[in-house]
């Protein structure tokens, strides 16, 4: 009968009518990577590693040229800024044909400009220290330095309708000395007076015989 024949149906056959288990999902989330990927996302890439050592070798440059700079040369800067205050001041502008012409044209003077000013080479000719003094704070107020360009320019442009501060006259004077005399010693003095005193005495002694 039918009820016997369903009775007598074998595992093996009961399994295969069975619905087959659902299949693995392809979708399902990837193992986690090995230790070997994982250290190769974590590796800085050779572009940054030069950076690095550029920025390295940068702070290396900048702690080697603070040191250079000692005492001797620090008045050398000094002295630097002080003529270059001087040569970009409204007062030289003035009277200064030849700046005023270069600053209307491009508005700056290259450091090589700058060293055609004979006060300035005779000071040092080393455009480093130009541009160190251009960038002092003693005359950040008149002067800005472009280091890429090697230029110095006025904060303020010249203005010569009104002389750059409203004057319309100045004062020029020329051939003044840059240092001071040496002043000579006390005793120097006496024996040079005693000295001329004797030259008196015998060319008076000269007119008595005539």
């Amino acid at each position: 009968s039918e009820k016997a024949a369903q009775d007598t149906t074998s595992p093996d056959a009961s399994a295969a009518a069975a619905p087959a288990a659902p299949a693995a999902d392809a979708t399902a989330t990837p193992a986690d990577p090995s230790p070997d990927t994982a250290a190769t996302t974590t590796t800085p890439t050779a572009d940054a590693i030069k950076e690095e050592e550029k920025t390295e070798d940068k702070k290396k440059e900048e702690e080697e040229e603070e040191e250079v700079i000692d005492e001797a040369t620090q008045k050398i800067i000094h002295a630097l800024a002080e003529r270059l205050y001087f040569f970009f001041s409204n007062a030289n502008l003035r009277q200064d044909k030849w700046m005023r012409h270069q600053l209307d044209q491009s508005g700056c003077l290259t450091l090589d400009n700058l060293l055609r000013f004979h006060t300035i080479k005779k000071i040092s000719s080393d455009k480093k220290w130009i541009g160190k003094a251009a960038q002092s704070e003693s005359v950040k107020s008149l002067i800005r330095f472009d280091e890429k360009r090697g230029e110095v320019r006025r904060v303020i442009p010249f203005d010569w309708k009104t002389m750059g501060d409203g004057s319309y006259l100045s004062l020029y004077v020329k051939n003044v000395p840059l240092t001071k005399p040496e002043v000579e010693p006390e005793e120097k003095k006496v024996e040079d007076v005693k000295m001329s005193d004797d030259a008196k005495e015998g060319e008076s002694k000269e007119e008595k015989k005539e």
